[in-house]
């Protein structure tokens, strides 16, 4: 139905503007992705959240934060104690508790068919990686997934990762449009990266230039093209 309304649009083709924002992360829920410090961040950001609504009602001049959807997605031998901690969190009213005014935060666990999957990453407003390089030389490549579907990403920080996020505030091109996401290295560090880029969403502008330059990233045949085939056609000739 092109009129139905849902908690993110009014129609089929507008989006609501109090809709919550859209938060995916994708796992393997190995313990190389402990997504219990993503949980620890959203009860952060709710307290969070409940404060800058208390000073609001008394004339100070917070930024709005939104509501969440949180989606993680993947199979794996830690998604049911993700799974019974988001319970526990839920019935306590921490992750969904509209009568006290502050932002509520919903948390689902799925696993997608393989073309549902960028969908979910392009219809996202952010995504979270967990991922942990036990070598600090692998890359996520469910980064690379985000980026392909034009999505920033906030990502654990380890010693490579500059070589794929180019973070905000510690890169030396911040504030350009080649920004495409941010880092953190605990649950606080993950807390104010989704405050400081969802702040006043859906007209976040550090959300706006991040996904700018998530969507500049290099396409794999234009990046062949220009390193990979020089090489190739000086060895041939």
């Amino acid at each position: 139905d092109v009129g139905e309304t849902t908690a993110f649009t009014v129609s089929a083709k507008q989006l609501r503007p109090d809709r919550p924002a859209l938060v995916v992360s994708s796992t393997s829920w190995s313990d190389d992705e402990d997504l219990m410090v993503l949980l620890d961040a959203l009860e952060l950001y709710a307290a969070r959240s409940k404060t800058q609504l208390a000073e609001t009602s008394i004339g100070a001049n917070a930024s709005h934060l939104p509501r969440l959807a949180v989606i993680a997605t993947g199979k794996g031998p830690n998604r049911a104690a993700f799974e019974r901690r988001v319970a526990d969190l839920t019935r306590q009213g921490t992750f969904n508790d509209e009568r006290s005014g502050y932002a509520s935060i919903v948390v689902r666990t799925v696993w997608l068919a393989s073309g549902d999957y960028p969908l979910l990453l392009g219809c996202s407003d952010v995504g979270v990686s967990m991922h942990g390089s036990t070598s600090g030389l692998d890359l996520p490549m469910k980064v690379v997934d985000l980026f392909g579907a034009g999505t920033p990403a906030i990502a654990l920080r380890f010693p490579c990762i500059d070589e794929l996020v180019c973070d905000a505030y510690t890169s030396p091109k911040q504030g350009t449009a080649l920004s495409n996401g941010l880092t953190f290295s605990d649950a606080s560090g993950l807390c104010d990266a989704l405050t400081d880029a969802l702040a006043s969403f859906p007209d976040a502008l550090l959300l706006r230039k991040l996904t700018e330059g998530a969507g500049a990233l290099e396409h794999w045949e234009d990046n062949w093209d220009r390193v990979a085939l020089p090489l190739i056609v000086d060895l041939v000739l």
